[in-house]
């Protein structure tokens, strides 16, 4: 077979490994992704594998494909996202937010990277930073719903509930059906003292998880809930393969 000809195939088993990553079958995600590889490496295809083994919690494994796909293009971005939420997985905040620092100067316009690096900062308690990344990933996209809304959590954690308020309220104007938006709100609501509206955010942002998870799963290949009480937060990285 020939050189181009590999590179072909390559490129549609990395897209045959994103469909089945998108079903939900990792295993035949990284065997797609694994023999794209072997007919002709690319970071895309490491990346991608990484993707997937991070879904069953390969993080290595996972680290060793960001490695690689950075070691072949030092510029590939995703990599660098990629490989910080295997590290924050793993407990390493500190190199999560150096990788995610590199991504985005690599690229700094690629929202995904601050709103990850904001929620490692708001992991270590840097809530100021973190309420900066969430700023700067809305005025990148001022229609992100889950940049107000991360940006609400963390306003809600400095005692700021009213801004708190705001921003999950324009989250949910933005998207009505982000029920981490609802779960956040709440928070703020509780520590105001209005209990009515509390619980009725939160029985709104219980009945809305489903359908948010389905709506979500079309733009987004890994996210993380961390729920303490009546708090909501999504880590995600990018689709596998693309390059925005």
């Amino acid at each position: 077979m020939s050189a181009s000809s590999n590179a072909e195939t390559a490129s549609r088993l990395i897209t045959e490994g994103n469909v089945h990553f998108h079903r939900g079958d990792y295993l035949a995600a990284i065997a797609s992704y694994t023999e794209s590889i072997r007919l002709h490496p690319t970071p895309a295809g490491y990346d991608g594998r990484a993707k997937a083994c991070l879904q069953r919690n390969e993080l290595g494994q996972a680290i060793a494909d960001c490695d690689e796909a950075i070691r072949l293009d030092p510029a590939f971005f995703l990599a660098f996202v990629t490989r910080a939420v295997a590290h924050f997985l793993g407990g390493d905040i500190d190199r999560a937010i150096a990788d995610n620092t590199e991504a985005i100067r690599l690229n700094p316009n690629y929202v995904v990277a601050y709103r990850n690096r904001g929620r490692e900062y708001s992991q270590s308690g840097d809530y100021k930073l973190a309420i900066a990344d969430y700023t700067e990933a809305i005025r990148l996209e001022p229609k992100n719903a889950g940049a107000y809304s991360d940006r609400g959590y963390v306003q809600a954690m400095l005692g700021n509930y009213q801004e708190a308020i705001t921003d999950c309220t324009e989250a949910i104007r933005l998207d009505p059906n982000l029920a981490v938006a609802y779960h956040n709100r709440a928070l703020a609501y509780r520590a105001i003292g209005d209990e009515g509206r509390a619980q009725a955010d939160i029985a709104t942002g219980n009945q809305l998880a489903p359908a948010w998870q389905s709506t979500w799963t079309s733009i987004l290949v890994f996210w993380l809930i961390v729920i303490a009480g009546a708090i909501g937060l999504v880590y995600l990285i990018s689709l596998a393969g693309q390059r925005p």
